[in-house]
């Protein structure tokens, strides 16, 4: 409420968030798919499968704080500023947690359970999306400055104000051949 709303004739998406878009996908998909062939590895197909999505789950419920805002990362935007938000996620997260443990939800979701300290090494994963947009969004001031400095540093010459309001307005900003600019400008030397 903050901002000003989006004129009509501005887009929704720009690069910026379409960019933010498929590097969330990617991250997600990666972790979730990697949780996924890990398991396969040492376990069952049910069990990946089972391991793969709660690390999906949880990476979007973890998400969402980071959606809070688009240009603060999570440790600059008051936890508690959304309160429905923090009970929501937590009892998500419990939820899934335990229905991974509980016979009932287990035969429901046709899931197999997943050890205590697997489902916490899979919060931990879904939690790398998270931290990975968070750091960008920490570090895209540092970035963003660091371009200019080497746009600038490119430029042919450095500007001098003087150059563009010379002290002296009846002298030529542009010095003559074998003198220096402050000679021009009818500065002592």
């Amino acid at each position: 409420m903050k901002h000003r709303p989006r004129l009509r004739s501005e887009s929704i998406t720009d690069r910026g968030f379409i960019f933010r878009v498929f590097l969330t996908g990617v991250l997600t998909a990666g972790v979730s798919f990697a949780a996924f062939l890990y398991v396969l590895r040492t376990d069952s197909f049910e069990m990946a499968r089972a391991s793969a999505f709660s690390v999906l789950v949880f990476a979007e419920l973890l998400r969402s704080f980071g959606v809070r805002s688009e240009t603060k990362p999570i440790w600059q935007v008051n936890f508690f500023s959304n309160r429905n938000l923090v009970l929501v996620v937590a009892l998500s997260l419990a939820f899934q947690l335990v229905s991974q443990h509980t016979g009932f939800l287990g035969a429901l979701l046709k899931t197999p359970p997943i050890p205590w300290r697997d489902g916490f090494v899979l919060l931990a994963l879904g939690a790398i999306p998270l931290l990975v947009l968070e750091a960008i969004k920490a570090l895209r001031p540092l970035l963003l400055h660091n371009l200019v400095r080497k746009v600038v540093e490119m430029l042919p010459t450095r500007l001098d104000p003087n150059a563009i309001f010379p002290l002296n307005p009846t002298s030529s900003p542009v010095p003559e051949s074998g003198t220096t600019f402050t000679d021009s400008i009818g500065s002592p030397r």
